[in-house]
């Protein structure tokens, strides 16, 4: 099982993001409420082990998720050459209240968590309209095969109008809701019920 502060309508800080991947990859039986920045005895062990992010504290609670995510290649921070590759260079991981997390972003750590899968042929392959495979100012999306794998498999049916809002702040309540279809535990229109499914799961 695995216990997640919701928050319904908060949004969802990057610190939290990472930590309920962690949490979500990891879950046996642990507990985590990032509303109170508490975290078992299990996982303190790594709460020493320094990453090349230059805001994250080796000693804050989220700091072990942090470089989970860094260290599989979940996340490569908000700026600098801190990465899976580079484990030795500098960055910023984007560790403050202010540094919220997108849609696209929470979409695009989930696929990296699971390998970077491709989309389901079986499912619904449509792209959304606010998706594309080249950004506006003409750099390749980096988010668009993340997007287009989470609607194929039922984690995403978009904000309405067949639109994503890919730069919309995404809300804990929303991240919840995502992890809980990605195990088959919830509907994709059965929000509400997530906290639960994940929690007796």
């Amino acid at each position: 099982s695995i216990s997640l502060y919701a928050g319904v309508g908060e949004k969802l800080q990057r610190r939290d993001a990472v930590i309920y991947l962690w949490r979500y990859n990891n879950r046996s039986g642990k507990t985590v409420s990032t509303k109170n920045g508490n975290i078992s005895s299990a996982d303190s062990k790594q709460h020493y082990e320094k990453t090349c992010f230059t805001d994250v504290d080796p000693t804050a609670y989220y700091a072990p998720a942090v470089k989970w995510a860094l260290e599989n290649g979940v996340t490569k921070g908000i700026s600098g050459n801190c990465n899976k590759e580079n484990l030795n260079g500098s960055g910023v991981f984007g560790s403050t209240n202010a540094n919220t997390t997108t849609r696209a972003e929470f979409i695009t750590m989930l696929w990296r968590m699971k390998g970077q899968p491709s989309p389901n042929p079986g499912g619904d392959t449509r792209d959304f309209k606010d998706v594309t495979k080249t950004l506006d100012s003409g750099a390749e999306s980096w988010y668009y095969d993340a997007v287009k794998w989470a609607r194929s498999v039922g984690l995403t049916n978009g904000t309405g109008e067949n639109e994503f809002t890919p730069n919309g702040e995404c809300t804990r309540e929303q991240a919840i809701s995502i992890l809980c279809r990605l195990d088959g535990y919830c509907k994709i229109e059965d929000s509400k019920n997530a906290i639960k499914a994940l929690q007796s799961h």
